[in-house]
């Protein structure tokens, strides 16, 4: 609350992410201050920690980024608030953020947006021995989404044939039929 209105906008509008790099900060909120201001919550060790690779990226402390997106579900309408994630899936898409990217699809309930980006990488997630991560995007799905939309039966059972050949044998059959 004491917080300038500038950084609260930043605050809610990341915190949809667990990691954010200075360039989706700024996409994101529309200002050119945003590396500034996520490296001053750094430095005063406001919840936030940097992250150092290719490109600088900061993470907030997951209590904190609870909070924040509490306050977000309580300042934002259920529109604004679907709205605000399909823009950072979005966004996260077109950075190559794949995990990120399905992630806030199926939170915003765009089923579609995440059929198209996990059928784009299943393949590579399985080879990469993934096969979990897969299974958690699956189950985050209405059953019944999975079970008319074959492609995606398929690649769940192939995930499972190393340890649920059962249920692997079932979705195959389904997606078969």
């Amino acid at each position: 609350n004491r917080a300038s209105g500038e950084m609260q906008q930043l605050l809610l509008r990341t915190a949809c992410c667990g990691r954010v790099t200075v360039k989706f900060a700024e996409k994101m909120t529309g200002n050119p201050r945003a590396g500034k201001l996520l490296e001053e919550l750094y430095a005063r060790h406001y919840f936030t920690y940097r992250r150092t690779g290719e490109e600088v990226s900061y993470v907030y402390h997951a209590l904190f980024r609870e909070f924040l997106l509490d306050r977000a579900q309580g300042l934002w309408s259920a529109e604004e608030l679907e709205s605000h994630t399909r823009r950072a899936a979005a966004l996260l898409e077109s950075t190559g953020e794949v995990d990120g990217a399905v992630g806030l699809y199926l939170e915003a309930g765009d089923y579609d947006s995440a059929t198209r980006l996990i059928l784009s990488e299943a393949a590579k997630l399985l080879s990469s021995g993934r096969w979990q991560t897969l299974g958690t995007w699956m189950r985050a799905f209405p059953p019944d989404f999975v079970e008319r939309t074959p492609w995606l039966s398929y690649w769940w059972g192939i995930s499972l044939i190393p340890v649920n050949q059962a249920e692997a044998r079932r979705l195959l059959e389904h997606c078969y039929r």
